[in-house]
């Protein structure tokens, strides 16, 4: 007589979030199943287990994308054997959404012939018993969860809310901060009586940092002159980083904001969420207007500027007008006797396609220093704006609607796939929704003094170039702020600018070339 083959167990463990995994939940789970399984002489499978480390039960989340919807798929599939058992430590361990759709993954696991276990009672769900009264049973205890899931959500809301109201009176709330910023007068961990104060020295440099920033130094030009000056780093560092002045040039505490984030674990994934900020919190170190100056120059470059001194008004600004690539500085002939520097077409130089024209760069930037007064009085917005805003706009109120019908599908039966194509929508709509608060922003720049400023200061810098030929990173930044790219169009003899509010402008720059037309 052939002897009876052991049952599998399959042991679920699940997580919250994934600071739980630093604390004893995943011993405890283990070995919870581990001595079931021996008790009842069930075989405990090690290939299937199912770890859904950091990901909540609370918003479905672990059926959705996780490891107990992979598993429902193998049972679906014939992977795992009818008769097998699912170990669980608490039966909200499945699921702590409302008792309805909590009932219907229990029903689901079950109707596919495999028993669930919850570990801290010992109790057994099968299809059979859901039946009768284990029915009530789980619902009840399906209720307990979610309920508790909720009121936890709610007290951590709240206390954060608390935290946030704190902050905005001025109260310390943490000994994490800027490495410029000193926290003084706080006990251990206590920081009701702590102040912040700026370190002078360190607050000097980062103000170096910027004004090095806005005359044309790029952050490895920065780097570089910070690690030579024997400059001590802030971090623990050997040498200064080009990402780490990337980040501070970023960061919104120069100007002494505090930007809170609620952080979530939704669909599986960490998330820091930007909330509105809190002004004058740490002390100010730049103004509101030298840091948006820098905000906008970090924005428009598409590479870093290596050298102190643009070689030329329109470095990096440049575009051919065939195929759209940057034009680059060449000058033909030795370095003693090198011809003027012309434009070309970067893609054309390196004969990967394109068509290789010289343009004289003395035309070009002639045109725009005898246009300083033109460009100090910027054009206004066109309709091209607001039909690109009303576009958009209606792009996500289908695109919301569609996410809409997807997550009802998803909530009716769990899909991976569904949820897949979920994320895939989500992804998009926030895509569309930065473009969309970027088009919005244009308009409103260009409706308030902001654009006027900067073109006013844009006029000054090619006035003053004139004056000093060597000031040409300081007219290459004031350039970059307003305008997007110059199309260097030789065709016509134009120059086609695209600036930043949402708006096109021209000027000649030379006679239209005979034969050529348009480009």
């Amino acid at each position: 007589m052939t002897p009876k083959t052991a049952a599998k167990a399959y042991s679920y463990l699940r997580f919250s979030t994934p600071e739980q995994s630093k604390g004893d939940s995943l011993r405890r789970q283990t070995a919870l199943a581990d001595d079931y399984a021996k008790r009842h002489g069930l075989t405990l499978d090690t290939e299937l287990t199912l770890r859904d480390l950091g990901v909540s039960a609370y918003r479905g989340d672990n059926v959705a994308i996780g490891a107990l919807g992979a598993f429902l798929k193998a049972v679906s599939d014939g992977l795992v054997p009818k008769g097998s058992v699912l170990l669980v430590e608490a039966l909200d361990r499945v699921s702590r959404q409302s008792a309805r759709k909590a009932v219907r993954i229990l029903e689901e696991i079950v109707e596919g012939g495999i028993t669930v276990v919850t570990l801290n009672d010992g109790k057994s769900y099968t299809a059979a018993s859901l039946d009768g009264t284990d029915f009530l049973l789980a619902i009840l205890l399906f209720m307990r969860g979610a309920e508790e899931s909720a009121t936890k959500a709610k007290r951590l809301k709240a206390a954060w809310v608390g935290k946030r109201e704190r902050a905005a009176r001025g109260e310390v709330q943490t000994g994490s901060v800027p490495a410029w910023i000193r926290v003084e007068g706080s006990a251990a961990k206590d920081y009701r009586n702590a102040k912040l104060s700026l370190i002078p020295d360190r607050a000097e440099l980062v103000r170096r940092m910027f004004v090095m920033f806005l005359d044309g130094c790029g952050r490895h030009v920065m780097a570089e002159t910070f690690n030579k000056e024997r400059i001590p780093t802030w971090g623990g560092s050997d040498y200064w980083h080009v990402s780490y002045l990337a980040k501070i040039l970023r960061s919104p505490t120069v100007t002494g904001r505090l930007v809170p984030h609620i952080e979530s674990h939704d669909s599986g994934k960490f998330t820091r969420t930007p909330q509105a900020p809190i002004n004058e919190y740490y002390p100010r170190v730049i103004d509101d207007e030298t840091f948006q100056r820098v905000q906008t120059l970090i924005k428009a470059r598409t590479g870093t500027v290596r050298s102190a001194h643009a070689a030329s008004i329109v470095a990096g600004l440049a575009k051919c007008p065939k195929c759209g690539a940057t034009m680059t500085r060449v000058s033909k002939g030795s370095r003693k006797k090198a011809g003027p520097p012309k434009l070309v077409c970067a893609k054309a130089k390196a004969g990967a396609g394109c068509e290789y024209h010289g343009v004289r760069q003395a035309a070009v930037e002639k045109a725009l220093l005898d246009a300083a007064a033109t460009l100090g009085n910027p054009p206004a917005p066109d309709e091209d704006l607001t039909d690109s805003i009303k576009g958009v706009s209606g792009s996500i109120a289908e695109l919301e609607a569609y996410i809409e019908a997807l997550t009802d599908q998803i909530e009716r039966k769990p899909s991976a796939a569904l949820s897949k194509r979920l994320a895939a929508r989500e992804a998009q709509i926030e895509k569309m929704r930065a473009d969309l608060k970027a088009l919005e922003q244009r308009a409103a720049d260009s409706s308030s003094a902001v654009v006027m400023h900067r073109a006013a200061r844009l006029r000054d810098c090619l006035r003053r170039l004139k004056q000093h030929p060597g000031e040409i990173a300081a007219a290459n930044s004031a350039l970059r702020e307003c305008i997007e790219s110059v199309t260097v169009s030789y065709p016509t003899g134009q120059l086609i600018l695209k600036w930043r509010h949402g708006v096109t402008s021209t000027l000649m720059y030379s006679w239209p070339e005979a034969g050529r037309g348009h480009p």
